[in-house]
């Protein structure tokens, strides 16, 4: 079965959740950190790889058919990770509902204009 795993991210990004999949002992992920042999951020490694760099959440067993997940990075081997416009949860998203969503920037673009618009409003004060 195909599993869908929430882990720490090994990065800059505060408060952030790396999303990747697990097939039998393969992770398949997009991540900034590694380029596959097409100049592509969606890469694969052993999930021992995997827990060494990374501290795990959860992991949730998921409809999608693993010929899907192949397919997908087959179809999307040259893409480049984008924190705004592919990032990792992105990826998953589309992988499984064909929609790039995605709740963390969602919160994070709904927190900053919320700031912007209370700084503006101090300052007029």
């Amino acid at each position: 079965m195909t599993k869908l795993i929430k882990a720490e991210c090994n990065n800059e990004y505060p408060f952030c959740v790396h999303y990747a999949f697990l097939i039998g002992d393969t992770v398949i992920h997009n991540t900034p950190d590694r380029e596959n042999f097409y100049g592509g951020n969606i890469v694969t490694e052993k999930w021992i790889d995997f827990l060494s760099k990374r501290n795990v959440y959860s992991i949730e067993d998921i409809d999608t058919k693993a010929e899907k997940i192949w397919d997908y990075l087959d179809r999307n081997k040259t893409k480049k990770f984008n924190p705004i416009t592919y990032n990792c949860e992105q990826f998953a998203n589309d992988v499984m509902t064909g929609v790039k969503s995605s709740s963390l920037l969602t919160r994070w673009l709904f927190l900053v204009g919320f700031t912007y618009v209370l700084i503006k409003k101090i300052k007029k004060s």
